[in-house]
């Protein structure tokens, strides 16, 4: 029941009863939110941009919406996160579906790629280590995406804490064609992760750590 002093006219429909809780420890991580918005900062209106397959890549389309870009993709969720944009145009490369990813691979795609110079392409992936590079866990969509990578001047990778030191059997690229990786602030908590991250500054590749506001 409600203390007697909110039992007013005046109260009712405008106060509701509230009950102390207990906290209950579970933690939630939001993958790849966490860095979406950091990417968005480095596209500027004109760009011709590259986003591959991925549920973190996929989180930066939303700040895209109101700029003026073109975007290249092999994927068909992001094609359609930009379908009621009236500033983003579309170019969706051909090939056949690979309906678990609702990507775009084959033999198709460099015919298509190599007819479009990309100013910049945005990538995530399985893991990230200094030795192996970006990597991901099918030869098809490690194919398309160097296929992006080979069609792009800049390469931007998007990996948070949890990719980091863990690989996956197939190549996308080597550290040494990265221009710059965009992860989040638990990356730098983390000894070994932090390590990482160190060895590929110190060869040119720069690094930016955000967090969401």
């Amino acid at each position: 029941d409600m203390p007697e002093f909110f039992r007013q006219e005046k109260f009712d429909g405008n106060s509701m009863l509230c009950r102390k809780l207990t906290m209950l420890p579970i933690e939630c991580i939001v993958r790849g939110y966490i860095t979406g918005s950091g990417w968005a900062s480095y596209v500027k209106d004109g760009d011709v941009i590259a986003i591959d397959p991925s549920t973190t890549t996929l989180h930066m389309c939303p700040y895209l919406l109101n700029k003026k870009i073109t975007v290249v993709t092999t994927s068909m969720s992001v094609a359609l996160q930009f379908a009621s944009s009236n500033h983003v145009d579309i170019i969706m490369c051909g090939g056949r579906v690979r309906k678990s990813a609702l990507s775009i691979v084959g033999a198709l795609l460099p015919n298509i790629l190599k007819r479009i110079r990309i100013n910049k392409c945005f990538l995530s992936s399985h893991g990230f280590t200094f030795e192996h590079g970006l990597t991901d866990m099918t030869m098809e969509e490690s194919d398309g995406k160097k296929q992006i990578i080979d069609s792009s001047n800049e390469v931007y990778v998007l990996i948070d804490h949890t990719k980091i030191n863990q690989y996956a059997p197939f190549v996308v690229c080597e550290v040494e064609e990265v221009g710059r990786i965009i992860t989040d602030y638990e990356t730098q908590k983390i000894k070994k992760k932090k390590e990482i991250m160190q060895q590929c500054a110190k060869i040119g590749c720069k690094v930016t750590y955000t967090r969401e506001k």
